[in-house]
């Protein structure tokens, strides 16, 4: 086993690399998967409501990336238009952690919103009563039918995982008939993903993949 993936296994940040007589980094930001330097991380400010949510569902130990994905997520969401209608299209199960932050952020300030998970969703650990309530109202309004074709009033927010090429490619058929929304695909940024550059070209999709590994559609 080499270095690197020894040391993945045994800790969450690749700056544990660094032997302890190395100088102080400053800025440091950093898991299994990603380290920068000279960097201020403003997804752990008193702006974001990340690690709260991820402290609700017991999951303060996710990847940078995931972090990522929610932090910009909220701000997507604080900037819509309030009595907008919008529509969740969940094509991925491990994707119910965005599903329900969307769900949280949105559910005063949207006209009316709807998830749907036609390939269900995963379990979350909630930490208290609230969690567990939000929880069983998100599951209680799942809608798990096929997927309709978005309206032009609404913001469609759709996410895909990049573990399965299905997904990707329901996700990119189902943002190309939105005309209002944000498309998130997690893990498309990684070596071994699924390409589907076909069904990008096909439907004119365009996604901007960044270096911590998820790709992401604006309309």
């Amino acid at each position: 086993m080499n270095i690197l993936k020894e040391y993945q296994m045994k800790s969450k940040r690749l700056a544990d690399l660094f032997p302890p007589q190395e100088p102080e980094l400053k800025g440091v930001i950093s898991d299994n998967e990603v380290f920068a330097i000279n960097r201020r991380d403003f997804i752990y400010s008193e702006t974001s409501l990340t690690r709260e949510l991820l402290g609700m569902y017991s999951s303060k130990g996710a990847t940078f990336e995931m972090h990522s994905l929610l932090d910009l997520l909220q701000a997507y969401l604080f900037n819509i238009e309030e009595k907008r209608n919008i529509n969740i299209y969940q094509v991925s199960p491990s994707l119910t952690l965005l599903s329900i932050f969307a769900y949280i952020l949105t559910l005063k300030k949207s006209a009316a919103v709807c998830t749907y998970a036609p390939n269900k969703i995963n379990d979350l650990q909630c930490r208290d009563d609230l969690a567990i309530e939000i929880f069983k109202e998100f599951k209680v309004s799942l809608k798990r039918s096929l997927i309709p074709k978005p309206t032009k009033n609404e913001v469609s927010i759709v996410l895909a995982n990049a573990s399965k090429e299905s997904d990707v490619v329901a996700g990119v058929s189902i943002f190309a008939q939105a005309t209002s929304g944000m498309f998130i695909i997690k893990g498309y940024g990684r070596l071994n993903s699924p390409n589907c550059s076909e069904a990008f070209l096909r439907e004119n999709v365009h996604v901007h993949t960044n270096i911590v590994g998820f790709s992401v559609g604006f309309k």
